[in-house]
């Protein structure tokens, strides 16, 4: 596995989330057009089940888009141990940090910074003699993306709300 690949993993998949995003503008722009006067909440709803569905993407496949389409597969350190699904959701929190993620992997070995931290690594299954995962339950599947999801909507709530009686103004904009 190199390092285009991993990136272009990492384009796919911002791409493929990009269009869940699609509804919500729709949406927005029809309250917007229709006076609601709401649109805090229906924004921390659609950050957050965007987010949610960014960070909980390599969960749905045991993969996520990209590196299914590219033959990519996550696997624990060289000696392919079943990952837990709320690893897979753990190593792509330090999504959020981006820029230096994307630092991370150009200079060093091709690992992302949630990579490093729970022991994972990122490998071509054309390269690499991997067994297929067990898949993953509906179940956990479900409970795992609604309990990020709802973490993630308490977190937004709860900035907005600070942001809100820090300055007072933004409330004009919110409401």
């Amino acid at each position: 596995m190199n390092k285009f690949e991993r990136i272009l993993s990492s384009v796919i998949d911002f791409f493929v989330i990009s269009l869940l995003s699609i509804p919500f503008i729709v949406v927005e722009f029809i309250l917007i057009f229709n006076n609601y006067t709401g649109l805090m909440y229906f924004n921390i709803i659609a950050i957050s089940f965007v987010t949610t569905a960014f960070v909980c993407k390599d969960v749905i496949l045991s993969v996520s888009v990209g590196k299914h389409i590219l033959g990519l597969r996550i696997i624990v350190d060289m000696n392919d141990d079943q990952i837990k699904p709320h690893i897979y959701v753990l190593r792509n929190i330090s999504y959020f940090l981006w820029p230096l993620e994307l630092i991370l992997m150009l200079i060093g070995n091709g690992r992302r910074m949630g990579d490093m931290l729970l022991g994972t690594r990122v490998v071509s299954v054309k390269n690499i003699n991997v067994t297929e995962s067990k898949p993953i339950s509906f179940g956990v599947k479900a409970i795992l993306f609604v309990t990020v999801f709802s973490i993630q909507s308490i977190v937004f709530i709860s900035i907005m709300l600070f942001l809100e009686r820090s300055i007072p103004v933004l409330k004009l904009l919110w409401w």
